[in-house]
C-alpha cells in the first residue's frame, strides 16, 4: 500500500475519532451547554415541561412590563423568539415591517387580535415547547457522550430480597431471574447510563443505578409490585362521555381527573356512565418515554382478566410479517376470594362473550393499549397484533412483562454514591492516568530518543483512539475501565520497545535505514499479533465470565490492545517512511547512547 493511501486511512481515522469524541468534550467541557441545561436533561419529561411552563409564564410577566414601561426599546435577545411570528404575521396581513423590532411594535405583529388570556397563551405555548425541544437536544447530546459509572458520578445501588417460598417453586423454574427481567425493564425508565442488575447468592438481586439521586420515588417505582389488568370498553357510554366532555370544557382530550372518585360517581348519577363502569385515560409515550394522555374510554370498573396469569411474553409477528406481541396464560390460578381457576379458559369465555369489542390493558389504573377481539381465543397463546411499529410492539411487550412483579421484594440496603465522592475518584483516576501516561511518554523520550518521540505520539493517538471508541460504543467509564486503559498504555508501548529491538539487530547486521525498517516492522510483526492476540482471548473471556466491573476492565483492555496495535504498526510505520522517503532524514537514533540510525 502506497504512503498517500496509508495517510488517507490514518487521517479518516483521525476525523472519525474527533467525530465520535465531539459529543463527549460537549457534554463535559460545557461547549453550547449551559449547566442548567444538563440539570435539566437528567430530569423527567414531566418536570421538564412543568419548568418549562413555569419559566415561561415568568418570562410573559416581564415582557408585558417591557412592553409597557419601555415600549420604543428594541427588544431583548430573550424575546427574539418573537420576531418570526410577527414576520409571518405582517406578510399575512401585508403589514409594513418595522425598521426596529421593539416591544410594543412586536407585541402588536406577534399577537395580532389576540385577547390577553390568548397571548399569553400563545406566548407560553412558544416558549415552553422552546425550551422542551432543546432540553430533547441536551439529552441526545448527553446519551452519545462518553457516561461514567457509580463510582465516578455518583448514584445509588439498591440490594433487594427476594421473598420465596422455595417449596411450592416449579423445579427449573426461577422467579428470582423472572423478576431480574422485570426490574431491568423498568430501570430502563430513569435513563440512567449503563444501570447494572444482577443476582447476588440464590435470593437476593443488586441494582446499581449512575447519576440517579431521588432514592425514594426509585424505590417506589421498582418495588411496586403493579396493577396490570384487562378490561373491556363499552363504545356508547365512551361516546356519551366525550360529548360531555366537549360540552363542559370544550376538548375531548383532557380536562377530567380520572382519579377523582367524586367526579366519577357524579358521572353515574348524571346517567352518563352507568353503574360497574368507570372511566380511564389512555396514555402515550412522549418524546422523553413520559405518559401523555390521548384519550378517554369508559370501561368495566373491575377488572374482566388479570395480567398475574400472563408468561412467556416475546415480540413477534403476525401473519402478514408485521410486530406483534405474544404471552401465555397459565391453567392455574386463584380467584380474589382465594377459589381455584383455569385462567385458560377464563380468557376464552371472555374473549367468546366480547366478539368485536375492544380489550384494553391498564396498568395502575392508565390504559396503556387497546385491541379488538377478533373472536374465541382458547388454548392460552395469545398474540396481540395490529398496526405496531417495532417501537411500539417493544413498548406493548414492556408492559405486558414488567408490570407485575413474580415475587415480593423488601429492601435490604441502600447505598447512595455522593457526585462529591465520584469527582474525587475522577480526579484521582485522571491524575493516574496523567502520570503512567507522562511517565511513559519521558522514558521512550530519554531512552529511544527519535524513535521514542514517534512512539509518544503513537502513545496519544492510542488514548484518543480508545476513548473515541468506547465514546461511541455508549461504554460506562468506572475506575476499573482507567485501570484497562492504563494498563493498555503500557502495552502499546510494548509493541513500540519490541519494533524497536528488531531495528537495532538490523542495523548491527549492516542494512540501511529503509532495509532495516522494513526488516524490523516484518520480524516483530507476528510476535506482536501472538502476543496481542492472546491478551485479547483474555479479555474476551473475562468479558463472558465476568461481570460488572470485571467486563468494564475486559472491554478496555479489548479496544485498548486493538487501537494500540493499529498505532503501533500502521501509524509508527507511516512516520518513519515520512522521515525517510519524503524528508530525507539522514538519521533517527532508537537507542539512549547507541549508534545513529542512519539512511545511507
Amino acid at each position: 500500500m502506497s504512503k498517500t493511501s496509508r495517510f488517507l486511512i490514518f487521517l479518516l481515522v483521525c476525523v472519525i475519532a474527533v467525530l465520535f469524541l465531539l459529543p463527549t468534550f460537549r457534554w463535559y467541557a460545557g461547549w453550547g451547554v449551559t449547566q442548567e441545561e444538563k440539570d435539566l436533561a437528567v430530569l423527567p419529561g414531566q418536570d421538564v415541561r412543568n419548568f418549562a411552563t413555569t419559566e415561561a409564564e415568568k418570562k410573559w410577566n416581564d415582557f408585558n412590563e417591557l412592553t409597557r414601561t419601555t415600549p420604543d426599546d428594541v427588544i431583548s435577545e430573550t424575546y427574539e423568539f418573537l420576531i418570526p411570528i410577527a414576520k409571518e404575521n405582517a406578510k399575512e396581513m401585508k403589514a409594513k415591517r418595522p425598521s426596529e423590532w421593539t416591544y410594543l411594535e412586536t407585541a402588536k405583529l406577534a399577537f395580532p387580535n389576540l385577547s390577553e388570556d390568548e397571548a399569553k397563551a400563545l406566548f407560553i405555548q412558544t416558549d415552553a415547547v422552546a425550551l422542551v425541544n432543546r432540553i430533547q437536544d441536551v439529552r441526545s447530546l448527553r446519551e452519545s457522550a462518553l457516561k461514567l459509572g457509580l463510582d465516578l458520578n455518583g448514584g445509588i445501588s439498591f440490594m433487594l430480597k427476594a421473598d420465596v417460598d422455595w417449596s411450592k417453586v416449579t423445579p427449573g423454574d426461577d422467579p428470582v431471574m423472572d423478576a431480574m427481567d422485570v426490574i431491568y425493564d423498568r430501570v430502563d425508565a430513569f435513563k440512567v447510563s449503563e444501570p447494572t442488575v444482577r443476582k447476588v447468592g440464590a435470593d437476593r438481586i443488586l441494582i446499581e443505578l449512575p447519576g440517579a439521586r431521588d432514592s425514594e420515588r426509585i424505590k417506589t417505582f421498582l418495588m411496586g409490585k403493579g396493577s396490570l389488568n384487562f378490561h373491556i370498553v363499552d363504545s356508547e357510554q365512551t361516546a356519551a362521555f366525550r360529548a360531555y366532555l366537549m360540552e363542559t370544557y370544550g376538548t375531548t382530550k383532557s380536562g377530567f381527573d380520572t382519579t377523582d372518585t367524586e367526579a366519577q360517581s357524579a358521572l353515574i348519577e348524571s346517567g352518563i356512565v352507568k353503574p360497574g363502569y368507570t372511566v380511564m385515560g389512555l396514555y402515550d409515550k412522549d418524546v422523553y418515554g413520559e405518559d401523555e394522555l390521548r384519550d378517554y374510554l369508559v370501561v368495566t370498573a373491575v377488572p374482566d382478566f388479570s395480567g398475574i396469569y400472563l408468561s412467556d411474553v416475546a415480540r413477534s409477528q403476525d401473519q402478514y410479517g408485521k410486530p406483534a406481541v405474544s404471552f401465555r396464560i397459565g391453567t392455574e390460578g386463584t380467584d380474589a376470594a382465594g377459589n381455584a381457576i383455569n385462567p385458560q379458559n377464563l380468557f376464552a369465555d371472555l374473549t367468546d362473550a366480547n366478539k368485536g369489542k375492544t380489550m384494553v390493558i391498564a396498568l395502575d389504573e392508565k390504559i396503556k393499549a387497546a385491541a379488538t377481539i377478533s373472536g374465541r381465543i382458547a388454548g392460552g397463546n395469545v398474540q396481540i397484533s395490529g398496526s405496531f411499529t417495532n417501537e411500539e410492539a417493544e413498548n406493548l411487550r414492556k408492559l405486558l412483562k414488567t408490570g407485575v412483579l413474580p415475587v415480593e421484594l423488601q429492601v435490604e440496603e441502600i447505598q447512595e454514591v455522593n457526585a462529591s465522592l465520584g469527582q474525587d475518584a475522577i480526579q484521582s483516576g485522571i491524575w493516574a492516568l496523567f502520570v503512567g501516561f507522562f511517565s511513559v511518554f519521558i522514558f521512550m523520550m530519554l531512552y529511544y530518543r527519535g524513535g521514542g518521540l514517534i512512539a509518544d505520539f503513537a502513545l496519544f493517538l492510542d488514548v484518543v483512539f480508545i476513548f473515541a471508541i468506547l465514546a461511541k460504543l455508549g461504554f460506562t467509564m468506572t475506575l476499573t475501565s482507567l485501570a484497562g486503559i492504563i494498563l493498555s498504555i503500557g502495552m502499546s508501548v510494548d509493541a513500540n520497545v519490541i519494533i524497536f529491538e528488531r531495528m537495532r539487530e538490523e542495523q548491527r547486521a549492516g542494512k540501511s535505514a529503509v532495509a532495516g525498517l522494513k526488516a524490523g516492522y516484518d520480524k516483530a510483526l507476528w510476535a506482536l499479533i501472538d502476543a496481542n492476540v492472546t491478551t485479547l482471548i483474555a479479555a474476551l473471556v473475562l468479558s463472558v465470565l465476568g461481570t460488572g466491573s470485571i467486563q468494564g476492565f475486559a472491554y478496555t483492555l479489548a479496544v485498548g490492545v486493538v487501537c494500540s496495535m493499529f498505532t503501533a504498526i500502521f501509524v509508527t510505520r507511516l512516520i518513519f517512511d515520512f522521515c525517510y522517503e519524503t524528508l530525507k532524514v539522514k538519521r533517527i537514533q532508537v537507542m539512549w547512547g547507541g549508534k545513529k540510525y542512519e539512511n545511507n
